[in-house]
């Protein structure tokens, strides 16, 4: 197939102005081409010169293609070119119109000071995919099309690029830029381009590619959370308990997985799920898993944070649920420890109950009255705090225990007023300071997002 290279233009024989009386134009051609014509025009695209030459007897190849020299001088006595104008040399192959090449280079005349050649650190090789460029420095890139553009490249400059996969040497052609294919695989490759600018030796660029992914790597990972069974969706008011964790994508052999949760890691191998606790009382715990894959992709991680409930409960030994002593539900769970120690908690309460009402009955009451009031208190407190401590119960728990009890020392004063047939006045003012303790409690307990009171119901 007919194709030129390495097209140039000299002046010689300068006259006392410092005039080129002689233009040397000079390429390059295939064997298949017998006869060229040759024409230069000047910066201002005008023809000045033309003519038909045979080319050269001598070979030379060049990056394994075989060519002859073209060599047109022409008489420039008549000053229309000079040393360091521009001009657009185009040979055209005389008996296939169709190979041709036009290249625009400066006219180099022969007694101007040499220019010092380039070397390879002048140039720069850019790739890209799909209009993005791509860092070769990177691990692993997805096998496929390519764009490779080199750069500081002298006018006037052959280009001859290639690349070299396990050994085996590709011809990419001379455009620039130019498209070539990445094939799958962990396989040595380089990209090479050789320049050669006018009057000077060639030059080499080379880039090591990376490993090639069959398919794009992955950059997400994603999974879902189950608990007992049940796919979670919120990340919010949750059950406490446990919770297990499962990896949809990336799955793949030689794939490890690992997951971490607030208190470090869980596990990390091949397995695709692991299972984590998640704490009561508005606890929160952070799940992450990071996937590295057994191939040249880049290790990828996800992370979420869930929040419990916050009247959930930690279940003892890691069970599930709201269950037992410190749940949302009412009534006493025998014959367990908590169960019991509810038990004794509400026997104080409906004591301080009984001994408000009969405060403001018998206002103004006796010392001893007070004092066993204060006492019922009290033991309410103690009992109390025994209760959340052994049984783990919540801030909501604990409150709705206490505007429980404060709300009923409101409702069973004015009971007793009406019951008093509405002469206890000081029954009211006892119902006034209940009622609006009870409405505190249930103020903060609306802020904490607790479950409403309910007065008919045990706390």
């Amino acid at each position: 197939m007919c194709e030129f290279f390495d097209i140039q233009a000299t002046g010689s024989n300068l006259d006392p102005g410092g005039v080129p009386t002689t233009i040397e134009a000079f390429g390059r051609v295939t064997l298949d081409c017998t006869s060229v014509i040759v024409r230069v025009f000047n910066n201002q695209n005008i023809l000045v010169f033309e003519t038909t030459v045979q080319p050269g007897v001598n070979v030379s190849v060049i990056n394994g293609i075989s060519t002859k020299t073209v060599i047109a001088t022409f008489d420039n006595k008549v000053p229309q070119i000079g040393c360091g104008d521009r001009v657009t040399v185009e040979l055209t192959c005389e008996t296939d119109p169709t190979c041709t090449l036009s290249t625009t280079v400066q006219v180099v005349c022969k007694e101007d000071p040499p220019q010092p050649c380039p070397d390879a650190n002048v140039l720069g090789i850019v790739l890209t995919s799909g209009g993005v460029v791509v860092a070769p420095d990177q691990p692993c890139i997805p096998a496929g099309s390519y764009t490779a553009e080199v750069t500081g490249v002298p006018v006037g400059s052959q280009l001859f690029w290639s690349i070299e996969i396990g050994g085996l040497t590709t011809a990419l052609g001379s455009a620039n830029p130019t498209p070539f294919n990445a094939p799958p695989g962990t396989a040595s490759a380089v990209l090479s381009v050789i320049v050669i600018p006018p009057n000077c030796p060639p030059i080499t660029k080379t880039l090591a590619l990376p490993d090639r992914q069959e398919g794009a790597c992955p950059d997400t990972v994603t999974f879902e959370i189950t608990k007992d069974g049940q796919v979670i969706t919120a990340t919010s008011g949750l059950d406490a308990g446990t919770y297990q964790i499962n990896v949809l994508s990336p799955l793949g052999p030689g794939h490890i997985y690992t997951f971490s949760d607030d208190n470090g890691v869980i596990q990390s191998s091949p397995a695709t799920s692991a299972s984590f606790d998640l704490p009561g009382n508005a606890g929160t715990n952070e799940i992450s898993v990071i996937v590295t894959s057994g191939d040249c992709c880049p290790p990828v991680s996800a992370d979420e944070t869930l929040e419990s409930d916050p009247d959930a409960v930690t279940p003892p030994n890691g069970g599930g649920g709201n269950g037992g002593g410190g749940g949302n539900g009412g009534g006493i769970d025998w014959p367990s420890l908590c169960g019991i120690i509810y038990a004794i908690l509400m026997i104080a309460v409906l004591a301080f109950i009984g001994l408000w009402i009969a405060s403001f009955t018998l206002f103004p009451a006796s010392t001893a009255v007070w004092v066993a009031l204060a006492i019922s208190f009290a033991a309410v407190i103690v009992a109390l705090a025994i209760y959340t401590w052994v049984c783990n119960v919540s801030w909501c728990r604990r409150m709705r225990i206490l505007g429980w009890m404060f709300g009923w020392c409101a409702l069973g004063c004015i009971i007793a007023w009406v019951i008093g047939w509405f002469s206890l006045w000081f029954l009211l003012i006892g119902a006034l300071i209940a009622g609006l303790i009870s409405l505190v409690i249930g103020i903060l307990m609306s802020r904490r997002n607790c479950d409403f009171l309910n007065l008919f119901e045990l706390p």
